[in-house]
């Protein structure tokens, strides 16, 4: 963005360079007669009587002069008897001076004006002085065509003050040899208006060098060093730069402007764009970054910039979680793109990003709220697309002419169920993380399947895995081992019936449950040789292993654990000060043993594990194993075995050698009298 001063001056001279100007005169400058137009104020507000140099229309001076000209900060008016601030120099001032060969800008001068110097051929240097701001002001301006077709000019110097250079300001000075500015940053305010206007993107090679040569504080620049004071690398700031070999990027920078880097062909490392999230188009075409990239979607920071190479048929796209923009030129021509899916994040669409994608049928947008959207960029076929979008936002994007261009506008499907922060739907129920481990299938019911899963999330109220289809049972087949962990809060949040089946292990660890249970779970069932791991962690009053659900309102209990194969295994720890290991269960029901720790039961009257006391189980690991093979007859009568194996009663608790009733022991029941 222009700062405030550069705005004001340029509003000024808008004016001042057409028809509102007081008048001109002539004052004698180098020997040679002078024109002057009469400013009705100054830009800035500081002087008095000002005026800049020529009268806008027709050269100051005769073209045919043959020498340097130094100009003058200040001049005389023979008519009112007035001295005059020289602010600048006016549109065509010293157009086609061919003989001019140097030229010394002033202090108090603020810009150069459109086609000043054009065709100025025996200019060689073009050196804009850095004054002390204290004392003069600066030009800031160079405007356009101020130098085109200045062919001989083969050094430019900007100092550090300019902030504006016009279109084609530069076209046609095809000898430029060396570009100086004063320090980087400098060079990054500049905001060019087309790929002419930068002097340094000429190209040429000479006696073993590639010129032009950009020299930033008297040194060349190679390898390119953004200060963290820069948010912008302005459009065309190093087009066709040929000397440039590396990029480090501060994180402050976040947008890189429409062909930053283009042609600069022995760019090969980029570094640092983690934090850039808008890129313009063609901003890194034909570097070697860019050549060295595999085929396919390219991101830039969190800008999707371009999908590279030639796209399939029948091209599924699913934009990254956390982009920001949709580059310049995206997908443009990309014939094969059937079905493209962007994310809520995304806040930007370049103007031809979907140019050419006529194939496209199914178009799923996330953004929630289509306001945020630029809707400058084109929008292939829309009367053959499917629009797709969050069943909360279809009455926004109805109200938008623009959506309703499309097919049709549908909702997304979305499921009751979230994996780390992410609500599972249509889309990517195949593949909820992007790595192939965890799926959801509703073909049969509701199965979630983990296989050797790794699920982790930090976030204030994040649970690793949110179970929210109370209506129906939730399968969670488990293969090989797995582990689900929240580092705020629970790792498996249980709002309906929860089944745990197969024959891998996983395990839940929370900072306060392993897994919890809320109003509604009837039951938690593992079966099929599953071990499922529950650890709860140090959030205070709310760290326990297995929670099941106590309803204070109907001061009753709802949650039934049931345990049955052989190989499948609970095992479950509470912090030691939390709620319990095991708590909160209505039963415990299956063909089961209590293995851990020494003498620890089901207490009916607790609904929680405790010891042989009475005590509810903290901070200690419990071990529940599923039991198989036991005879439906009772083998043994009267007395129990006398090996030293323990006894159960049939809710699963362990009981002493005076307890009178049916026992298992051993896996066969066992009658004691």
């Amino acid at each position: 963005m222009k700062t405030i001063r550069t705005i004001m001056i340029l509003a000024f001279l808008a004016c001042a360079w057409g028809v509102k100007a007081a008048g001109t005169f002539t004052y004698q400058v180098n020997g040679v007669d002078m024109t002057f137009k009469i400013l009705d104020s100054d830009p800035l507000g500081v002087y008095t009587n000002t005026v800049l140099i020529g009268d806008g229309t027709n050269t100051c001076i005769n073209k045919f002069y043959n020498n340097a000209l130094e100009l003058p900060f200040n001049v005389y008016n023979s008519s009112d008897g007035k001295w005059y601030t020289v602010r600048g120099i006016n549109n065509n001032a010293f157009k086609y001076c061919y003989n001019l060969r140097a030229v010394g800008f002033s202090q108090y001068m603020l810009s150069i004006g459109d086609y000043a110097f054009q065709g100025c051929t025996s200019l060689i240097n073009v050196i804009i002085p850095t004054n002390d701001p204290t004392l003069y002001d600066n030009i800031t301006t160079i405007g356009e065509g101020a130098f085109k077709d200045c062919s001989n000019i083969s050094t430019v110097d900007l100092g550090s003050s300019i902030e504006s250079i016009g279109i084609g300001a530069f076209s046609g000075c095809t000898y430029i040899r060396n570009v100086k500015i004063d320090n980087l940053k400098a060079w990054c305010n500049i905001t060019f208006g087309n790929e002419t206007a930068n002097p340094a993107r000429y190209n040429f090679a000479e006696d073993g060098e590639i010129y032009p040569r950009l020299y930033v504080g008297g040194v060349k620049l190679t390898s390119l060093v953004i200060p963290n004071t820069v948010t912008t690398i302005k459009d065309y700031a190093f087009t066709n730069y040929k000397n440039l070999t590396s990029v480090t990027l501060p994180s402050s920078v976040n947008t890189i402007g429409k062909s930053a880097f283009q042609n600069c062909n022995y760019l090969a490392s980029i570094n640092g764009m983690g934090g850039v999230t808008d890129v313009g188009g063609n901003a890194f075409l034909d570097t070697r970054w860019y050549d060295n990239q595999a085929d396919g979607l390219i991101y830039i920071g969190k800008c999707l910039y371009k999908y590279k190479g030639t796209m399939p048929a029948h091209t599924k796209i699913i934009v990254a979680d956390g982009t920001k923009s949709i580059g310049y030129d995206a997908f443009k021509d990309c014939f094969g793109l059937e079905i493209l899916v962007f994310p809520s994040s995304v806040e930007k669409i370049g103007y031809v990003a979907l140019d050419g994608c006529g194939y496209l049928t199914d178009f799923y947008c996330l953004i929630e709220d289509p306001d945020v959207l630029d809707y400058n960029f084109v929008f292939p076929n829309p009367e053959n697309i499917t629009l797709h979008v969050h069943e909360a936002s279809m009455n926004a994007y109805r109200e938008y002419r623009f959506w309703l261009k499309c097919k049709e506008i549908v909702p997304l499907v979305e499921y009751n169920l979230y994996v780390a922060g992410t609500r599972v739907n249509e889309l990517n129920a195949d593949d909820i993380q992007g790595d192939g481990r965890v799926s959801f299938d509703t073909t049969n019911g509701n199965v979630l399947h983990l296989n050797r899963a790794s699920i982790s999330i930090d976030e204030a109220d994040g649970t690793g895995i949110t179970d929210m289809i109370s209506d129906q049972e939730l399968v969670v087949v488990v293969k090989g081992d797995n582990t689900v962990e929240s580092k705020q809060w629970d790792a498996f949040r249980a709002r309906g019936n929860v089944h745990f089946k197969g024959n891998g292990t996983l395990r839940l660890k929370g900072y306060s449950w392993g897994l919890s249970c809320g109003s509604g779970v009837a039951s938690i069932t593992l079966s099929d040789g599953v071990h499922l791991i529950c650890e709860g962690g140090e959030r205070d009053g709310a760290n326990g292993g297995f929670s099941g659900f106590y309803n204070e309102r109907r001061h009753s209990w709802e949650t039934t654990l049931e345990i049955s194969g052989s190989g499948t295994v609970l095992e479950s720890k509470g912090n030691a000060n939390g709620n319990g290991s095991v708590h909160d269960i209505k039963n415990l029901n299956g063909s089961i043993a209590i293995t851990a720790p020494n003498g620890a039961v089901f207490n009916s009257s607790k609904h929680a594990i405790c010891d042989a006391s009475g005590n509810i189980i903290k901070g200690s690991w419990v071990i529940i194993e599923g039991q198989s093979g036991i005879s439906t007859n009772i083998s043994e009568v009267d007395a129990p075995s006398t090996t030293d194996q323990p006894m159960y009663n049939l809710s699963g608790q362990r009981v002493g050698k005076d307890y009178k009733g049916i026992v298992i022991q051993n896996g066969k029941k066992v009658v004691i009298k």
